[in-house]
């Protein structure tokens, strides 16, 4: 989580070895693992042993790497011993995922690019007895029906993050270099595709049913009030003034990268014009100070994303590739009603 090596639920609290740093991440904070294997340096974070034997669990990641993928990266283990069945991990070999439980791996399909965001995510299903890959919310590969895998067996062996080692065909791996952020492990249950798209594509969602407090970096608000929402409480702006900004949203810096927002508004009155989502590189709302860097870019500049044209309708809009803004043109909104907008890119 944010606070780094601490783990949600305070029973597997990882330790530090060799002093890895935590830089922004995908979401919030991620640890940023710089191994030098020559000078004896390399880094990774020791947990309590996670006893995910004779069972399903779902593991979850977001990974980035600052080296080649040429170079083969366990990403971590948890061994009891070097037999089949007895010692879990995730590797990336030949570009490409591998999730086993040692002399037994499923192999993933997508070669990885460096220094690209991945969420990852590996379910063990004990009831179909099969192992699943999934890379960026979309199944990568599943294990072969016809042939039962597993159980995991482990019993014993604390997990690491990252690892290296020999893999099962003896080919020597080496620790990871790179990013990795919101790890986490669900036990004795596999996910469904649904939930696994949902963890790797919905960044934040604002239902407005608690209060907020401006002491959280990533929020702020000025004059809002709580109101009766389309779906339990909502906010109201009252005043000019009023405004809620989020921040964080790293996907929305990167090029092409594929987004969507989505929300109820019920206008109280439609006089043409007014901005409803607003999108910035800065937190004070305006743009980046060098306009050339937009160029492919969705947030760099001062952007309003979603709202209502001169002639009242409403309206989406993005920067392209050729610093242009281009939008599309919906419906005039009927005032005290809501409506559900969603824009898509």
């Amino acid at each position: 989580n944010n606070n780094a090596n601490e783990d949600n639920t305070g029973l597997y609290n990882g330790v530090l070895i060799n002093n890895p740093t935590f830089v922004e991440g995908y979401v919030g904070n991620a640890v940023y693992l710089n191994s030098s294997p020559s000078l004896g340096q390399e880094q990774w974070i020791e947990i309590p042993f996670v006893n995910l034997s004779y069972q399903s669990f779902t593991i979850e990641m977001w990974i980035k790497s600052t080296g080649s993928y040429e170079t083969d990266y366990r990403i971590f283990v948890e061994c009891e011993s070097l037999r089949k069945y007895h010692c879990l991990h995730f590797i990336i070999y030949n570009k490409r995922i591998h999730f086993g439980f040692y002399s037994d791996d499923t192999q993933g399909k997508t070669e990885l690019l460096p220094n690209t965001w991945y969420h990852v995510a590996l379910v063990y299903n004990s009831v179909a007895a099969q192992r699943l890959i999934y890379l960026n919310g979309i199944q990568d590969e599943i294990s072969v029906k016809s042939v039962r895998v597993g159980p995991y067996k482990g019993q014993s062996g604390s997990l690491s993050i990252p690892s290296c080692g020999i893999l099962s065909d003896d080919h020597p791996s080496k620790y990871f270099q790179g990013y990795i952020d919101q790890f986490s492990i669900t036990i004795d249950r596999a996910k469904s595709p649904c939930e696994i798209l949902n963890d790797a594509t919905l960044v934040k969602k604002f239902d407005f049913d608690d209060t907020f407090s401006n002491s959280n970096s990533n929020i702020k608000f000025n004059n809002i009030k709580a109101t009766v929402g389309r779906v339990n409480q909502g906010i109201s702006f009252d005043s000019p003034d009023a405004y809620f900004q989020a921040g964080g949203f790293l996907a929305l810096g990167l090029r092409d990268s594929p987004f969507s927002f989505s929300l109820w508004i019920k206008p109280t009155t439609n006089d043409g014009g007014g901005t409803i989502l607003h999108v910035s590189a800065c937190a004070n709302g305006a743009n980046s100070g060098d306009e050339s860097s937009c160029k492919g870019k969705h947030t760099c500049c001062c952007t309003p994303f979603i709202g209502f044209s001169s002639n009242k309708s409403i309206v989406a809009q993005i920067h392209t590739n050729s610093h242009h803004i281009v939008g599309v043109f919906g419906p005039i909104l009927v005032a005290n009603t809501w409506t559900h907008i969603a824009q898509t890119f």
